[in-house]
């Protein structure tokens, strides 16, 4: 009974879901069969009134765009492409076409430069311009002592002509043997009516003070000393003999000073005056931040206490692990964002590096030598090699890593009639040859004033190379007695040539013994080749500058690839006199100057460090004989 009752309510709730599905309406979107567009799609909209409806949206099937206007100079193009569904067209502006400049097939030039000028309207327009590459000067008119000369170069790419004026020859000056000297200098004065010329100028070479009269407390003394050279003698005043202070044993302090004061009535007096050598600082109250701290230190020579405030605790900041620096200083950057740093100090120098940071104020291309004393020479060599002497370099200086390039020369410098070529060697990083002594004093020169440094050479005191004249060119050359007498500022921090002191020092390298080092590098014969290039090594050509192993200062080819010049007059053997002691320069006078090092043509016998050779400061050298430069250390 109970089935039957259930099976009954079963039945009366589907008839009554029946009837209510059927008292209700499906409604059924009908759309339009033509396509709706915009520039991105597609659709068929609704018809049936509800317009929020639309079928079969989405985006255009575009096709290759098809030019319908070519664009020209004077005006735009047009072009098309169609959606392969609805046709709906995208069309876009092609810009014109850019302006083609023409130029004129002849050359058109200034004092400078080289260039093709626009044929077309754009007359601003050029093609090719550069300066001139110009050859060397060929004399047109030679100058004589009454006359001036001429000489001209050409551009070799576009034919440009220059000329220029060449200064009447110098006149060439007689001096008498003996000295005329005043307080400071000596010279030998012009015997030829040109009173302004002098020769041999150069301040008196005194010996040590003689006392001639002692001085007591009542009365002056005098002393005196004579020139080496001229006999000058000098006599001054010597100060009464001072008032012996006394001073008492306790400290006297201001902040930034201590020491002892006079005891004596002498109150402007004081002993042992010096800034306090304080400790560190100790805090005496924490910051915070709400109020300031304090902290105290003391001198740990006379016990002042000095105090002061430490700032309310602020934000924290962070700094970089990295050091930065300025020729100056270093320091640890905020990388917060605010403009604070931490442990900022002074370098602490080592051979011009930075302990601290690694800073270094060494030239680009340059090694450090230090100051110090070796033995100069050698007692197995020949009679010019001896005797071995000490000998001081009392300041550090910066020497250049390498000989002199083609690249470093030719910046400043032309060759004479002979330059480098692929034969010995030709490129920028091959070391500069047929570069006479000459040359190479007219190169330092214009290097030291191209980087603002103060020239070392003059002649007739004038540091301009400009203003030299022409070089000498042969041994009997009238023009040679006028550079013979080029002077040396040793105190101009220019370039210059290496003495032959400090050659033979930066050669031997911290090796300061005769006897142990033969060659700049090594003692070792058969480990030679790998330091130098010569004649067994060599293939009879110069190489490229710092392909072998440094010496141990780190200066390549001191031995091999070309001989060098010094600045030193050669002598028959060491006069002890000027070639010894502290920072020589050798004689002031001679016909040859020295070079040493040997050359790519050389044999072992010319490579120890002690040998030393000469050349005629005018001779350019069949491809062997090069340079390199000093300058003194900031």
């Amino acid at each position: 009974m109970k089935k039957q009752i259930g099976l009954f309510t079963a039945i009366l709730f589907a008839v009554s879901i029946l009837m209510v599905s059927c008292s209700q309406e499906v409604h059924e979107h009908t759309f339009a069969e033509e396509w709706t567009s915009d520039e991105t799609n597609h659709w068929h909209a609704a018809t049936c009134g509800r317009t929020t409806e639309v079928s079969g949206k989405e985006e255009h099937s575009f096709g290759e765009w098809v030019e319908t206007k070519a664009a020209t100079e004077e005006e735009a193009g047009c072009k098309e492409r169609v959606c392969d569904v609805c046709k709906y067209k995208d069309i876009e502006v092609i810009e014109k076409l850019a302006h083609t400049h023409t130029f004129a097939s002849e050359w058109t030039s200034d004092e400078k430069k080289h260039w093709y000028a626009a044929t077309c309207e754009h007359t601003t327009e050029v093609s090719g311009k550069a300066e001139h590459a110009f050859g060397n000067w060929t004399t047109t008119k030679a100058a004589t002592e009454d006359a001036e000369g001429t000489r001209e170069r050409s551009c070799s790419v576009c034919e440009y002509k220059v000329t220029e004026a060449i200064e009447k020859l110098a006149h060439t000056h007689k001096f008498a043997e003996e000295w005329t000297s005043d307080e400071t200098y000596h010279w030998h004065s012009a015997t030829c009516g040109h009173t302004t010329e002098v020769s041999g100028k150069a301040e008196h070479a005194f010996g040590n003070w003689t006392t001639t009269k002692a001085a007591t407390e009542e009365a002056e003394g005098t002393r005196e000393r004579s020139c080496s050279v001229c006999g000058y003698t000098a006599r001054e005043a010597i100060e009464k003999l001072a008032h012996t202070h006394k001073f008492a044993s306790e400290w006297t302090s201001n902040e930034t000073n201590h020491w002892h004061a006079s005891t004596c009535g002498h109150t402007t007096e004081v002993s042992g005056k010096a800034t306090h050598s304080f400790g560190e600082w100790t805090v005496t109250k924490e910051a915070t931040e709400e109020a300031e701290g304090t902290r105290e230190r003391s001198c740990s020579v006379c016990g002042y206490t000095a105090t002061e405030a430490i700032e309310k605790l602020a934000h924290t900041h962070k700094f970089a692990s990295e050091w930065t620096s300025n020729e100056t200083n270093h320091w640890h950057a905020a990388t917060c964002g605010h403009d604070v740093t931490d442990s900022k100090a002074e370098h602490s120098f080592f051979n011009e590096v930075c302990t601290i940071c690694k800073y270094s104020r060494i030239s680009e291309g340059f090694v450090l030598i230090p100051a110090g004393t070796f033995q100069m020479g050698s007692n197995k060599g020949s009679d010019s090699d001896k005797p071995v002497h000490k000998v001081t370099i009392t300041k550090p200086f910066y020497m250049g890593k390498y000989e002199v390039t083609q690249a470093e020369y030719e910046k400043y410098c032309s060759y004479g009639d002979d330059s480098p070529s692929s034969s010995k060697g030709d490129g920028d990083n091959y070391p500069a040859y047929y570069v006479s002594w000459y040359d190479a004093l007219v190169y330092c020169n214009k290097r030291s004033m191209a980087e603002g440094l103060t020239p070392c050479y003059s002649i007739s005191g004038n540091t301009d190379p400009a203003k030299w004249g022409e070089l000498p060119t042969a041994e009997d050359d009238p023009l040679r007695d006028t550079w013979n007498a080029v002077e040396c500022n040793w105190n101009a921090n220019g370039y210059r040539l290496p003495t032959e002191a400090e050659w033979e020092y930066a050669a031997r390298a911290g090796d300061n013994t005769v006897a142990s080092l033969t060659y700049s590098g090594t003692s070792n014969v058969n480990k030679l080749g790998e330091y130098a290039w010569y004649s067994s090594n060599s293939n009879k050509t110069t190489h490229e500058v710092g392909k072998k192993l440094p010496n141990a200062y780190g200066l390549y080819d001191m031995n091999g690839n070309l001989w060098e010049w010094c600045w030193n007059w050669f002598t028959d053997c060491y006069d002890i006199e000027v070639e010894g002691g502290s920072d020589p320069t050798g004689a002031s006078s001679g016909s040859l100057r020295v070079r040493r090092g040997g050359g790519w043509s050389n044999g072992l016998d010319n490579f120890a460090v002690s040998f030393r050779t000469y050349s005629d400061p005018y001779y350019h050298g069949n491809g062997y004989l090069g340079f390199r430069v000093v300058r003194l250390a900031n």
